[in-house]
């Protein structure tokens, strides 16, 4: 099934909405992409689509370093934002425009704190450009307010042919 939306062998090892205790219990914001074998490490994190770089840089707790890109609207006027996060190497700045596609980090592993992944959500209320570092732990009416599952947005959303 995730093939439809990761590539290759990426796969998704905590699904949005799970609950879980990898860092205290909390209900999971999105999707944490993983390669088998640790052969993510420091692979090219892509913009999943065109925007305007609203935060890059070092966050409080688990986090290590993110990027949030604010979305060009959607077709029916919706804005989204987009959190990478656990980051290495990030190639853009706070302002920086990106287009879908354009390398912006590489996959860390938040400055030695988890194993090497990607975390990687989707916002629908601009929690994200407020506080890139949000988190509703345990607080699952929180995650559906502010969060949707990447996978079944990407599949929603995405450009034709691709």
């Amino acid at each position: 099934m995730s093939s439809e939306v990761w590539p290759g062998d990426w796969y998704d090892a905590t699904g949005y909405a799970t609950y879980y205790t990898a860092v205290g219990p909390a209900y999971h914001t999105g999707a944490d992409l993983n390669l088998p074998h640790d052969l993510d490490r420091r692979a090219p994190v892509y913009a999943p689509a065109d925007g305007v770089v609203t935060f890059s840089g070092r966050s409080s707790g688990a986090w290590g370093r993110l990027i949030v890109i604010r979305h060009d609207p959607l077709p029916d006027g919706q804005v989204v934002w987009s959190r990478m996060a656990h980051i290495t190497s990030p190639l853009v700045r706070e302002g920086d425009r990106v287009e879908r596609g354009q390398q912006i980090a590489s996959i860390g592993n938040a400055e030695g704190q988890l194993p090497f992944h990607l975390h990687f959500d989707i916002a629908v209320t601009d929690i994200l450009e407020r506080r890139p570092d949000h988190w509703p732990g345990n607080n699952l009416d929180l995650v559906r307010r502010h969060y949707v599952d990447p996978r079944e947005f990407i599949l929603r959303h995405r450009p034709p042919g691709r």
